[in-house]
């Protein structure tokens, strides 16, 4: 139905863009709903942050004292650094939140009433009100106890410092004063818990050691008898001298072959590494200090295995520590423990050869010697040999003996020094104030909180109301132009449906003379002697355009006559002060003549025939043959004949009366249906064969720029001289 005077610009139309004047349009159409939301939305806000609780945190320190627990061998040569550091501090943080220290705050703390056993009376007679048969068992003390362990776990925060050195243990609550208590108890807690596990660490230690040392004192006693007796007894000369030479070339011998196997190895390491490697390990400086230890320690091991048996307690002792040391640095490096730094691959490998050439020699020549020397030996019968073996196992346990007093010494001076391991650098005291809540954030939060729920409910009546509410949309989906747009009237004009004859120069008036104008430019095209004006849905203002236009075109001198055809819902008379009856109802059925049913209105230049009294049947009175007769009649006797039919989505009747009248013009009020409804009206005018000139669209805002231009407020109209101000002092007028 796209009208050959339709020039409106559709690329404009299709453009989306959002641009300032569509979200000034928004929130101009839904702001009393943004109000509203915003207004309830702040109710809350405002109440909330004063409804919150003051949260108070005191906080506690406390250092961590590094010391050799008891019994730790190897400590001395294990080095403690940054990981060993925050492994403490970690579970120290364990420590603290546990029972085992927490418990000794609940214990202090005095015992509610609810926590006591209830008297088994008020028991039954609780079971009696509450109509329960049994009520579940109350908790044990054990578990009320550990109840109020996690309690205090849930309140208690800790946190490291200084490198590793420093606690921080910190509570919250409600209360400053027992925020304050509940810090320093779970501080003192934790000290007395590393006192005690200290004390009772030493006791046992000291009592195992005690042990160990009587038993090794009372074991070589009984060797030394058994050397003595046998020595007595046995009346055979025994070369002590001889026996401790053998001895001596043994462990060189072991020695040697122990070097040998090292250097067979390191041989083969620096072979595969000769072939694979091509970029040497980069190494820190903190991997190289703990590969000079591990170097130590190796050397050390190797060393006490040639000295002692592999049950020694000194090789024992050598072995822990080669396997600390082992877990702490890369695996890479330990396979790099014996290289020189300073040569290449193919150089140590030869160094290597030559070195495993001269210990082979050396090994073969040691064996020599000690063969001879055991063949000199006098005593080389049972007896030499158990005097032998009788001596090295003295000398072992006196050299345990040894070691296990130096660690009994050092023991029992560690349990008599105070050295709790933790110790309280600072106690909390009362906070001055609270952390939370912060009511001016939560202020702050709950008034942006409270404008983006009105603008969210404003948005979301938006995007679920699909009305249309732009001009150049109408269009599109009706498929016909724009012929006026009519601004609203305000409280102190004068009645909307005679504003073209009573309002001269105001721009609703002027808007009127325009859509004249659009609608003579269409008749001088052709005939137009009927003009049907309908609209969707009621309420949008047909009847109040009829009228203006019936007063604009009699204002030229046409002789016009309004004719309300809408007879379920006639208002032409109520707005004009005329009689309902007689009027098209009694003309169609031929009970009145037409010249006795049309009326004058008082100071109106244009006749108006009324709807008359409500018919049963009246689509059947519009298809009557009869209606065809009074219609020939109405054109001879007059110039323009506009027609106000009733709605378009509720009866059939504007479609019956479209399809006779010469044109058709649809007004229309933005947001008053949605895009459904607008294809359905096109379809159905586009069935009717219906003439439509084009949408009228009426009660547009007028301080909506996007849709009403402030041009149209332009003041064309005649005035007197000298009051060029008028117009300004009636808008000011009428915004009071």
């Amino acid at each position: 139905m796209r009208n050959e005077f339709d020039y409106s610009d559709e690329s404009e139309s299709a453009e989306t863009t959002l641009d300032m004047t569509r979200i000034w349009q928004f929130v101009r159409r839904r702001r009393w709903v943004m109000i509203i939301g915003t207004l309830v939305a702040l109710v809350p806000a405002f109440i909330y942050p004063f409804q919150q609780p003051a949260i108070y945190r005191a906080e506690a320190t406390v250092a961590l004292q590094q010391r050799p627990e008891v019994m730790d061998i190897g400590a001395e040569i294990i080095a403690s650094g940054p990981r060993r550091h925050r492994q403490m501090v970690a579970s120290m943080a364990s420590l603290v939140r546990s029972s085992a220290v927490l418990g000794r705050i609940v214990d202090q703390l005095p015992t509610s009433p609810r926590d006591e056993a209830s008297d088994p009376s008020l028991i039954d007679q609780i079971k009696a009100k509450a109509g329960f048969g049994s009520l579940p068992p109350r908790p044990s003390p054990d578990q009320v106890r550990q109840m109020r362990v996690q309690q205090l776990m849930s309140r208690i925060e800790v946190e490291g410092d200084g490198g590793g050195t420093v606690l921080r243990i910190a509570a919250w609550g409600f209360d400053p004063v027992e925020v304050t208590f509940l810090s320093n108890a779970t501080a003192d807690a934790l000290a007395d818990y590393r006192r005690d596990q200290h004390s009772g660490a030493s006791r046992k230690a000291l009592t195992w050691l005690n042990e160990q040392t009587y038993e090794l004192r009372r074991r070589s006693d009984d060797r030394q008898r058994a050397i003595d007796d046998l020595v007595r007894q046995s009346g055979i000369s025994i070369d002590t001298s001889s026996a401790a030479k053998r001895d001596e070339l043994q462990k060189q011998v072991d020695a040697a072959e122990i070097e040998l196997m090292v250097v067979e190895r390191r041989l083969k390491e620096a072979r595969a590494a000769n072939q694979k490697r091509v970029n040497r390990f980069e190494q820190t400086e903190e991997t190289q200090r703990q590969m000079d230890q591990y170097r130590e320690a190796r050397a050390a091991l190797d060393a006490a295995r040639l000295t002692y048996t592999e049950t020694h307690p000194h090789v024992r002792r050598l072995e822990a520590v080669v396997r600390g040391l082992t877990a702490k640095i890369d695996p890479q490096l330990v396979d790099l423990f014996g290289q020189t730094e300073g040569a290449n691959a193919a150089g140590q490998v030869e160094r290597l050869t030559a070195e495993r050439a001269a210990l082979s020699t050396r090994v073969v020549g040691l064996k020599l010697n000690l063969e001879g020397v055991a063949n000199r030996v006098q005593g080389g019968t049972e007896v030499q040999n158990k005097y032998d073996q009788l001596t090295r196992e003295l000398q072992v346990d006196r050299q345990m003996l040894e070691v296990l007093l130096k660690r009994r010494n050092e023991t029992m001076l560690g349990a008599a020094t105070e050295h709790p391991g933790v110790t309280v650098l600072d106690y909390a005291v009362p906070p001055g104030g609270p952390i939370s809540p912060n009511r001016p954030m939560l202020l702050l939060v709950g008034i942006v909180a409270a404008f983006a729920f009105g603008g969210g409910m404003g948005v979301l009546l938006e995007l679920f109301d699909s009305r249309v509410r732009e001009p150049e949309e109408v269009t599109d989906a009706l498929g016909v132009p724009m012929l006026a747009l009519v601004p609203a009237s305000g409280e102190d004009e004068v009645i909307p449906e005679r504003q073209c004859a009573t309002a001269v120069g105001e721009p609703a008036s002027e808007a009127y003379r325009n859509l004249r104008t659009s609608l003579l430019f269409s008749m001088s095209r052709g005939d137009l002697d009927t003009l049907l004006v309908t609209s969707a849905v009621a309420g949008e203002g047909k009847t109040t355009v009829s009228a203006n236009l019936a007063s604009s075109f009699a204002l030229m001198g046409r002789k016009v006559l309004l004719v309300d055809a809408d007879m379920r819902r006639a208002r032409a008379h109520r707005v004009f002060d005329l009689a309902r009856s007689p009027g098209l109802s009694e003309v169609l059925r031929g009970t009145t003549r037409l010249e006795d049913a049309v009326q004058r209105p008082e100071g109106a230049e244009f006749d108006v025939l009324a709807a008359g009294s409500l018919p049963d049947n009246p689509s059947e009175l519009i298809t009557s043959a009869k209606r065809d007769l009074i219609m020939v009649r109405i054109k001879n006797q007059y110039d323009l004949v506009i027609l106000d039919s009733p709605v378009l989505l509720a009866v059939s009747d504007a479609l019956i009366l479209s399809a006779d009248a010469d044109a058709t013009v649809l007004v229309h009020k933005l947001g008053s249906i949605d895009r459904r409804a607008l294809r359905r009206i096109r379809a159905d005018l586009e069935r009717a064969k219906a003439n439509v000139l084009g949408v009228v669209f009426n009660q547009v805002d007028r301080g909506d720029p996007y849709v009403y231009p402030a041009y149209l407020e332009s003041p064309y109209h005649n005035q007197p001289e000298g009051e060029s101000k008028s117009w300004l002092r009636r808008r000011i007028a009428r915004s009071k």
